[in-house]
């Protein structure tokens, strides 16, 4: 999977930081504020999770507490 632009977004995490990959993402105005990014799957991707039906989520927390997480096939949805 890699981040992938979207017709929503608004900013791009880490633009010009040969260390990371540029995260294009949406970022909400008001509070609470919410971080929208977009992931494109390769066909061996997809095919995978036609198979399993699962995707496995990795948060890097630095040791602090996770925040709440919501995946979703949808920009809005819920």
């Amino acid at each position: 999977m890699k981040p992938i632009e979207f017709k929503e977004q608004n900013v791009i995490f880490g633009e010009n930081q040969k260390e990371y990959l540029p995260l294009p993402a949406n970022k909400s105005a008001e509070p609470p504020t919410v971080v929208t990014t977009c992931w494109g799957l390769t066909m061996f991707e997809r095919f995978m999770v036609l198979l399993s039906g699962k995707i496995y989520v990795k948060i890097m927390t630095c040791g602090k507490e996770i925040q709440p997480q919501f995946l979703s096939t949808t920009f809005r949805g819920r």
